[in-house]
């Protein structure tokens, strides 16, 4: 995944139906993951990013009283992109797209990122992203993915990190990965 053109953001998002993790898996694999998909193999984007945000994250786009979960995305164009065309080429259940740019992420350092700059925490934030829907992509279309997987999953990021053992899941009671 390349770093993202901060200048090239499209931010739009997708209502959450349901945050039920089978329901929520489900809506990834038909209305994200397919679209993803499709703009990455015709090049029209080079990088893309997601988190499960509410109205506060969405730009004064949906009411304060929405109290709705959604797929915020942003998706970043290659240089010379058309970025109307591009808005007016995405699927109907991309709410609200609008041109954006990117600022520093919160909470990250960019003194310490290459080059001192804060796009390759974006950079990382897609990777992350894309990990999200490949992990999603390698279980059997129709297959619900136990949470013990998704854990298991994040096992392998967190130990090579040498924090594993030490991350916990508490809703229904500790595990550890």
């Amino acid at each position: 995944m390349e770093l993202p053109n901060r200048d090239l953001i499209v931010d739009t998002f997708i209502r959450i139906r349901d945050l039920n993790l089978d329901a929520y898996i489900s809506q990834l694999r038909s209305e994200l993951i397919p679209e993803i998909r499709q703009l990455q193999s015709e090049g029209k984007i080079i990088w893309y990013g997601f988190l499960i945000h509410d109205h506060t994250n969405l730009g004064g786009r949906v009411p304060s009283t929405d109290q709705n979960p959604y797929i915020h995305i942003r998706l970043s164009l290659p240089e010379g992109a058309d970025i109307d065309q591009f808005i007016h080429q995405l699927p109907s259940h991309f709410q609200q797209p609008t041109q954006s740019s990117l600022s520093p992420i919160g909470g990250i350092e960019a003194s310490i990122l290459n080059d001192q700059n804060w796009l390759y925490a974006w950079k990382v934030h897609g990777e992350a992203s894309e990990w999200i829907l490949r992990m999603v992509e390698s279980h059997a279309h129709q297959a619900n993915i136990p949470i013990q997987h998704i854990i298991q999953f994040m096992h392998y990021i967190t130990n090579p990190l040498t924090i594993g053992h030490k991350c916990l899941f508490i809703p229904h009671g500790f595990m550890s990965f």
